[in-house]
Parts: C-alpha cells; structure tokens; sequence
C-alpha cells in the first residue's frame, strides 16, 4: 500500500463497507484517504495479490463490494471490448482454382505453439495431394516463420499459400 491506514481508518473502511456504502462515499466522508487506498486495504486482506485466498486473521471484504469481483482489471485490459480489424486479404479472395483441389500447389500453413506458449512448429498442407509438412520454428516472431516456409517450399510446386491473420504470418502480407 501507498499510505499506512491507522487503526481507525481501517475500523471506518470496514464498517462503511458492510454496509453496503460505496467505496467513493467512504472516501468521501473520510476526507483524506483517496477510493484507490481503499481498493488496496481490501486487495492486501487477499494472498496472491487478491486473487488467492484469506490472510489469517484477516476478513474477506470483496464479496460487500458493488462488483463482488475477485480483482479490479484495468479498463484496456479487458480483451471482450477490443475489435478486431483483420489484415491482409479474406480467405474468399483467393482464386476459386484452390477451392477445387484440382491442381498441385495450393498450401495451407499455420502455426502451432506448445502448451507454455513457446516456439512450437509451423505446418504447411498442400491441398490436393494431403502433403503434409512440419518444421520446428526458433521463435514465435514473423521472421521465423517465413525462413521454414520458404524452406520447406523452395523446391516444391507452390502457386498459393493461404495462412491466417496471427502476427508469425505478417510477412505474407507485404
């Protein structure tokens, strides 16, 4: 915490907490304690930086709060609110060709990352023949992945690659 609370502040806090007051008001009758110190005095009853269990001998006061939430998330960090703008071209903009599987050439790629979000392996399908490829990339970045595919189909037929919109393939963008 910022600021010590004295024995009487924290009496205040509790009390204006269980009944059912808002962490502005206490604030606000209090004077000289910010709402924030107040969100922190609750948090700090918590192991784990409020997600964990009660310290001993202190009470829970998260449950008397308006939200009841384990732990406040900072307003960018809240993922449901994003948009999602895709780069690149929409997989209905390839050539219909490739939806046939007539021909030699048309691959697939992806990246696939292991359980601890390390490097894992990059995977190309060629369409019509069921080829599959599987190369293990050094790092997650774009650079990487560019280095296996380009690899992997130097010396094969290739006349398209479809991939997803994840960061590994913004080369294929340019």
């Amino acid at each position: 915490m910022h600021k010590q609370l004295s024995v009487e502040e924290r009496e205040e806090i509790q009390c204006g907490i269980w009944e059912r007051e808002s962490v502005w008001s206490i604030a606000r009758r209090l004077g000289r304690i910010s709402h924030e110190a107040i969100y922190q005095f609750i948090y700090a009853q918590i192991h784990r930086k409020g997600y964990g269990g009660v310290r001993p001998g202190k009470e829970d006061l998260r449950p008397y709060l308006r939200r009841k939430q384990k732990r406040r998330h900072h307003q960018g960090s809240r993922k449901g609110q994003r948009i999602f703008k895709a780069r690149g071209s929409s997989i209905d903009e390839r050539p219909s060709i490739v939806d046939e599987r007539s021909r030699l050439g048309d691959w697939e790629g992806d990246t696939v990352e292991s359980r601890d979000h390390a490097p894992g392996v990059n995977t190309l399908l060629e369409r019509k023949s069921g080829l599959f490829l599987v190369t293990k990339v050094k790092d997650k970045s774009s650079q990487a992945t560019r280095a296996a595919v380009v690899s992997r189909l130097q010396h094969l037929p290739a006349h398209t690659l479809t991939v997803d919109n994840g960061p590994e393939n913004r080369w294929s963008m340019l």
